[in-house]
């Protein structure tokens, strides 16, 4: 079968906590131990890899935009990583990978962030497949600043996102603010499918 090649999205760190096992979907990479069947691959919190299809190729770049739902301990329980409401464990941690504490979660996914943009630049930069495609779970509404940078510097051709609840496409158009630069929200993921009740019409 084919690969599936992923990146991992709040829900993976626990949605509103970050002991929630992230560690173990990468784990899952690197086993041969049954079920696995060596076909998922998330290798890392961020990676690469080139994708050569008959008539191009593909610099796929996956990076972890979680930063966006870490705050300060106390704020957002229902949409915060690093919330003291739901990392309720005494001396919650993730051990030497981090993060190590609820005080330190938020700079955790900070520095995290900020290593990462640095290796997508490096990796931009090298990159002489046809395409390169930057593959992340928050939609680059969030850190548009960045993505505009980096859109405008380096011609990244699309980004792939989730996390939304509905699919959306932006090519062509005033939604798309990082033209030339396709933006695709692939949709329902393994949650919920909307972001609201459907109506008679199907809207």
């Amino acid at each position: 079968g084919k690969q599936w090649l992923g990146v991992l999205g709040n829900h993976d760190y626990g949605g509103f906590l970050f002991t929630h096992g992230w560690d173990q979907a990468i784990g899952y990479t690197w086993t041969t131990d049954h079920p696995s069947t060596g076909r998922w691959l998330t290798p890392a919190l961020y990676w690469a890899v080139k994708v050569w299809y008959p008539a191009f190729s593909v610099d796929y770049f996956f990076i972890d935009s979680n930063v966006f739902d870490a705050a300060d301990p106390l704020a957002d329980a229902g949409h915060n990583l690093c919330s003291r409401a739901h990392n309720l464990r005494e001396g919650a941690t993730c051990g030497s990978q981090g993060p190590v504490s609820v005080e330190e979660c938020p700079t955790w996914f900070r520095n995290l962030w900020a290593a990462q943009l640095q290796w997508l630049e490096v990796g931009l930069k090298r990159s002489k497949a046809e395409w390169q495609i930057v593959v992340t779970h928050f939609p680059p509404t969030h850190g548009m600043a960045e993505w505009k940078r980096l859109v405008a510097a380096y011609g990244i051709d699309a980004i792939v996102t989730g996390h939304v609840h509905q699919q959306e496409i932006h090519y062509a158009g005033p939604t798309n603010v990082l033209w030339p630069t396709v933006v695709i929200i692939s949709g329902g993921g393994g949650g919920i499918t909307s972001e609201s009740s459907p109506t008679a019409s199907g809207e």
